[in-house]
């Protein structure tokens, strides 16, 4: 699955709902946590994020994402292991899933081929324009991941 992609619009879909950019990510947060076979302490929770997105969220911001989760039910943490409520649980099945979400991508990607095929005779592979994609919204997402970590300029 294209990561990048995916955080990106689950990120941008769910501002542009009015929820502000930490409540963002909180689906991303659930889901893996959802995945653990066990309860995950708040390092092989960053980690976990880092692997199935592409997003290094720092400590300190991902803290917050956990309690803005706990806030909203989803999440418990007990001895400092996080793991999902049964409210929680119940918000990660109603999240889209992964093969939706890779469903429409690819479906974005093959339109956007199409696209440029037909107005510029440009000819480009689906794996092109993905790769054009991901580079784009890498770049949004590292604005995201300064904006989290409130670092604006990336800098400590």
């Amino acid at each position: 699955m294209a990561t990048g992609l995916y955080a990106y619009s689950m990120v941008r879909t769910l501002y542009e709902k009015g929820r502000d950019y930490i409540d963002s990510f909180v689906p991303l947060v659930t889901s893996v946590v959802s995945q653990a076979a066990t309860a995950l302490d708040i390092d092989a929770t960053g980690a976990e994020v880092k692997k199935a997105f592409g997003l290094d969220i720092p400590q300190q911001s991902l803290e917050t994402i956990i309690t803005r989760a706990k806030r909203r039910g989803f999440m418990r943490q007990s001895s400092g292991r996080i793991s999902l409520t049964e409210e929680g649980q119940k918000y990660v099945r109603e999240l889209e899933s992964e093969r939706d979400v890779e469903r429409r991508i690819n479906e974005l990607l093959e339109s956007g081929r199409a696209y440029l095929e037909k107005t510029s005779g440009l000819v480009l592979s689906v794996a092109e324009i993905r790769d054009s994609l991901e580079m784009i919204t890498g770049e949004h997402l590292e604005a995201m991941e300064h904006f989290v970590s409130g670092h604006p300029t990336g800098g400590p």
